[in-house]
C-alpha cells in the first residue's frame, strides 16, 4: 500500500499500552463510512471507484475517549488480508557484527527519537525510548525480534537500543503485508559515535585482571578508545590503575584522579574497575568511596571484579553495606559458579550463555567458569540486593554455596521505578593477563580476538548495566508510556 499524504489527522493512532476501562452503559452509536475516506491501519478497506456503501452501525461503548489521530509513520501501516501483516525480522548483535545481544529494544518510530545525554543522570527506559513506537520489540536470547505492523513504503527508520548504546539505520524498502529479515550488518549496535550513539565508558586497569580486553572485542573501534585527556573525541578512556606506568596503556592518568570526586565520576556513563591484585585502600580512600556512593545513587553504573568490592564494603551507606556484606581477604572460591535459575536474572543469563557460546559444556548445564575465582562476599540481603551466580565455600565446605555474581540498584531502599543506578560485582577475575591478550601500553593492539567464556558473560553484564535500570513494564517489547 502506498504511502498516503492525504486527511492524517483523520487516522487513528494504534496505542502502545493496554488500557482496561470499566464501562457501565453501553450504547448504540451509528457509525457512516464514505466512500473517499481515508484508509488507515485497522480501518475497513474503502475504494474510492466504488459506490457509496449503504450506513453500517457498530456498538461501541459510551464512555469510550474518542479515537486518537495517528501521528507521523503511524499513518503508513497497511490493513493487511487475514493472517498476513508487515513483518521485520532479524537478531541484533554487539557492535563486532558477531554476539548475539538479549532484552535489546528494536524499534519503528513514529518521529523524532529522545536526545541521550551523556554522563551520569538519574533517568529511566521513559527518558531513552519514545513514547510511541509504530512497532517495538524485544530480542530473545539469541537476540532475534519480529516487529508486526511495520509502516510500508520507502526509507523507513528502525532503532536498535541497549540503554545509551543506539544505532538507527533506514531500510529502503518495506512492502506492505511481507515478511521482511533483515542482515545482521543493519542490527548490530554502532562501533563509532559515526554510526551512532555510545555510552561514555571509564575504564581503569589492573595487573590481576584485565577487563579491557573485552571492549575491542566487542568491535569497538580503536578510534573510539583513549585516555581522560582526550576529551569528547573519545568515548573510552583508559585509567592507570595501582600497576608500573610503563605497563600502562600510554597517556593514562591515574585511577585516583577518576574516583577523586563524584563531579569526576559523574563524566561517564559507566565505570569497569579492573582488580588491582589487593585492596590498595592507598589510592582510595574515604572521599572517593563518598564519591562513588554518591555517583551509584545519582545513575552511575560500575563494573568491579575481585578487589574492588572495597567501594561496597568501605561504603559510607548502610544500606550498601548491608546489600552485599563484604568478608575480604582474596580467599578462593569453588569452581565453576552456578547460575541462580529463576526469574531474578538467573534464566536469562543461562538462556543467552548457551545462545552466545554452544561450544562451551559449563553454559549448557546453567554454569559459567573463570581463571580464578573468590569468595570474598559472606552474605548479600535479597530485598537489596541479587545474586545471579553461587559457587562451593571452600573456607565453609558444608555451608550453602556462597554468592559470587551480584548486583544492586540505586538508590537503595527506593521503589523500582525510582531507581536509575547499577553496580554489578564479579567475585573472580575474568581475563588475566597473558602474552598477546593484555592491557598493554599500546592497547587497544596489545589485546587479542578471541572471547572467552567468561568474557562473554562480562559482555552480558556489561549490556544489562548499560540498559535502563526499570525494564519496561507495559507488555513485552514496549515502552512504559511517559
Amino acid at each position: 500500500m502506498p504511502r498516503s499524504s492525504r486527511n492524517k489527522e483523520h487516522c487513528p493512532t494504534p496505542s502502545i499500552a493496554a488500557h482496561a476501562r470499566s464501562v457501565s452503559l453501553r450504547a448504540i452509536v451509528g457509525t457512516l463510512m464514505l466512500a473517499g475516506a481515508v484508509h488507515c491501519a485497522g480501518s475497513p478497506r474503502v475504494v474510492e471507484d466504488e459506490p457509496p456503501p449503504s450506513p453500517r452501525f457498530e456498538v461501541v461503548e459510551a464512555d469510550a475517549a474518542p479515537p486518537e489521530t495517528c501521528q507521523g509513520l503511524a499513518c503508513d501501516v497497511a490493513t493487511c488480508p487475514e493472517g498476513e501483516e508487515t513483518r521485520v525480522s532479524g537478531k541484533v548483535y554487539a557492535p563486532n557484527g558477531t554476539l548475539p545481544l538479549a532484552g535489546a529494544t528494536v524499534y519503528v518510530p513514529s518521529g523524532a527519537i529522545p536526545e541521550l545525554h551523556a554522563g551520569a543522570t538519574c533517568e529511566t527506559c521513559a527518558d531513552w525510548l519514545p513514547e510511541r513506537p509504530v512497532a517495538v520489540a524485544t530480542t530473545a536470547a539469541d537476540g532475534s525480534f519480529e516487529l508486526r505492523g511495520v509502516p510500508v513504503g520507502t526509507d523507513v527508520p528502525l532503532v536498535v537500543q541497549v540503554g545509551k548504546w543506539r544505532r538507527k539505520v533506514t531500510l529502503p524498502k518495506v512492502e506492505a503485508c511481507t515478511a521482511h529479515v533483515l542482515p545482521r550488518e543493519a542490527t548490530r549496535l554502532p562501533r563509532s559515535r559515526a554510526e551512532g550513539d555510545m555510552p561514555r565508558i571509564a575504564l581503569t586497569t589492573g595487573v590481576c585482571d584485565d577487563i579491557g580486553c573485552l571492549l575491542p572485542k566487542l568491535g569497538i573501534d580503536p578510534s573510539e578508545i583513549g585516555v581522560p585527556n582526550d576529551g569528547d573525541q573519545k568515548r573510552v578512556h583508559v585509567y592507570r590503575g595501582a600497576m608500573d606506568a610503563a605497563d600502562a596503556p600510554r597517556g593514562s592518568a591515574p585511577s585516583s584522579t577518576l574516583w577523586s570526586s563524584a563531579a569526576s565520576l559523574s563524566r561517564y556513563d559507566m565505570l569497569l574497575l579492573s582488580c588491582e591484585c589487593g585492596e590498595r585502600t592507598e589510592n582510595k580512600g574515604p572521599a572517593a568511596n563518598e564519591a562513588m556512593t554518591r555517583y551509584l545513587e545519582g545513575g552511575g553504573r560500575i563494573f568491579t571484579t575481585d578487589f574492588m568490592y572495597t567501594f561496597y564494603r568501605d561504603s559510607p551507606s548502610a544500606e550498601l553495606r548491608r546489600a552485599i556484606d563484604v568478608r575480604g581477604g582474596g580467599h578462593e572460591g569453588g569452581r565453576p559458579m552456578s547460575i541462580v535459575p529463576g526469574s531474578g536474572g538467573g534464566k536469562e543469563l543461562s538462556s543467552w550463555l548457551r545462545a552466545a557460546t554452544p561450544q562451551s559444556p559449563e553454559t549448557v548445564e546453567g554454569r559459567v567458569d573463570f581463571e580464578s575465582v573468590f569468595e570474598n562476599i559472606a552474605s548479600v540481603d535479597p530485598s537489596r540486593a541479587r545474586v545471579w551466580a553461587v559457587s562451593p565455600r571452600p573456607l565453609a565446605p558444608t555451608s550453602p554455596p556462597g554468592p559470587r555474581i551480584v548486583s544492586v540498584d540505586f538508590p537503595i531502599g527506593r521503589s523500582a521505578g525510582e531507581q536509575c543506578g547499577r553496580a554489578v560485582h564479579i567475585d573472580a577475575h575474568v581475563h588475566q593477563p597473558k602474552a598477546g591478550d593484555r592491557v598493554g601500553p599500546d592497547y587497544p593492539k596489545t589485546c587479542g580476538s578471541t572471547m572467552s567464556t567468561s568474557e562473554a558473560a562480562l559482555a552480558f553484564f556489561l549490556f544489562h548495566l548499560a540498559d535502563c535500570v526499570v525494564p519496561p513494564t507495559a507488555r513485552p517489547g514496549v515502552p512504559p508510556q511517559r
